[in-house]
């Protein structure tokens, strides 16, 4: 889960970390076979020394009360230049990951573009994680983004190539439109913008709803990038997309208007390619806009003995991405997913 539990030694170097989750955190809610495992990694950050990454494997109600973390004071800086593969130039802010024996590797580049961290002798990779905030690179790596090497002496420097910087995230508001023109308050807008790489997101621009004036605003939208939106109400009478092309740099009039329609029931037999229904299946269903699937605005229906779909809600003419939910299942698990059905489909032509 990623979650930390921090300690400060005391001037005999002693610590002390309370209340941690009994045996851990209980993945299973995530997809996971296993249960809590019990297993924590201790690491320790210092100026001077570092020591090798420990691993503990505690029971509910467990006292460790002899714990000891031998700490070594031959260890090698590392002075990792992160540079922007396109210019060279020093990329601030730019988010770092590895290994060492000291454990796992995250931090920043500082405002000279330059990232340091204390190791111990020995092999150490690092990678290029994420860009600044407030900007969108177009691939998570590139040549010279990852590194391999083996640390020794006092101080190492290495260069990291970051990928280039693609363009600014904007903020995009907009107003949600009914049938009539008027103005649609509650409604939930969803958006993609292809697949870009963010500081804290890959390819997802978080949803908004709708103010009781219908307005709306976008935030962390790739500029320069088609944006696609698909809209529709809590109760999914109203839905309707739209495309649009973000300014490249910030523009303060920049402002887009999603018109809803009304939405209508699909029965539909759902084939796979080669034409054999697909029956007593759950599918996740999202709508496809400018090629994008909106994967947050997705539902789940099962088909029947007969392979057929009913479901609320649908707006004619839009292409929908059908998945059967084991395929998540499987690729989560990371098993075969051969014989699973996916594919896009109109649920009701546009007349």
């Amino acid at each position: 889960m990623n979650n930390y539990f921090l300690a400060e030694t005391n001037e005999q170097g002693h610590f002390s970390l309370e209340d941690l989750p009994g045996e851990g955190w209980d993945m299973r809610p995530w997809g996971s076979s296993e249960p809590a495992s019990g297993q924590y990694k201790v690491t320790v950050k210092h100026e001077r020394y570092s020591a090798p990454e420990k691993k503990l494997k505690l029971s509910a109600g467990q006292l460790i009360d002899d714990l000891v973390i031998e700490a070594y004071g031959q260890t090698t800086l590392i002075r990792c230049q992160v540079v922007a593969a396109d210019s060279n130039s020093p990329l601030a802010g730019a988010r770092i990951g590895g290994s060492n024996k000291i454990g796992r590797i995250d931090g920043y580049a500082d405002a000279n573009g330059v990232f340091t961290v204390r190791v111990l002798p020995g092999p150490v990779s690092l990678s290029f994680y994420s860009p600044p905030d407030g900007v969108y690179v177009l691939r998570e790596n590139g040549p010279g983004s990852n590194l391999n090497f083996e640390a020794a002496g006092a101080e190492m420097t290495v260069t990291l190539r970051a990928p280039a910087v693609a363009g600014v995230l904007v903020n995009v508001p907009g107003f949600a439109l009914g049938p009539d023109g008027r103005a649609v308050s509650g409604a939930v807008l969803y958006a993609s913008a292809g697949s870009f790489h963010t500081s804290n997101a890959s390819s997802y621009i978080r949803p908004v709803g709708a103010e009781n004036d219908g307005l709306f605003e976008l935030k962390e939208v790739p500029a320069g990038r088609k944006l696609n939106i698909y809209a529709e109400t809590k109760d999914r009478s109203l839905a309707g997309k739209a495309v649009f092309d973000v300014p490249a740099e910030p523009n303060e009039s920049f402002f887009v208007e999603v018109k809803l329609q009304a939405t209508r029931h699909a029965s539909v037999v759902v084939k796979d390619k080669k034409g054999d229904i697909v029956p007593d299946t759950t599918v996740a269903i999202s709508p496809v806009v400018g090629g994008d699937e909106l994967w947050p605005a997705k539902r789940h229906r099962r088909t029947d003995e007969n392979g057929a779909l009913e479901i609320d809600g649908i707006v004619p003419g839009l292409e929908y991405y059908l998945e059967d939910v084991e395929f998540q299942n499987r690729a989560r698990r990371q098993v075969s997913v051969e014989g699973i059905f996916r594919g896009r489909m109109v649920l009701i032509p546009q007349k």
